[in-house]
């Protein structure tokens, strides 16, 4: 598999996109806390600049922030992942047989610097 733009990144980088894609890839559940009328309301840690776009929670959607906070796009905008990166990731993922379930961002960092070692043409 062409590792061509993760190795591009930054260690940092690199980070905030497998922290993203772990979040969302394990069902992290996002922070808040719901209300008297059960509407859910990330807390200001978890709310981000994407949530301002989703409707605010009412009695017959309280759990709309919720939903959008369990997103892809959310968890990019929690980690600061570039969408980019998010992707060039997943998709060299499901070319290994790392189990996402079970392993952690230094696991993934270790089995990708050994796919790049071992895919170097001499």
């Amino acid at each position: 598999m062409n590792t061509s733009h993760l190795s591009k990144l930054t260690d940092a980088e690199l980070n905030s996109a497998i922290e993203a894609y772990l979040a969302y890839s394990k069902g992290e559940p996002p922070r808040g806390e719901t209300d008297n009328a059960r509407r859910w309301y990330p807390i200001r840690q978890e709310r981000q600049a994407c949530c301002e776009q989703i409707r605010d929670p009412s009695r017959a959607y309280p759990w709309s922030l919720w939903k959008h906070c369990q997103s892809l796009a959310h968890k990019e905008h929690l980690f600061k992942a570039r969408h980019a990166d998010v992707l060039a990731l997943k998709k060299w993922i499901s070319t290994t047989t790392i189990d996402v379930e079970k392993c952690d961002a230094s696991a993934i960092i270790a089995e990708l610097r050994r796919t790049k070692s071992t895919s170097v043409k001499h």
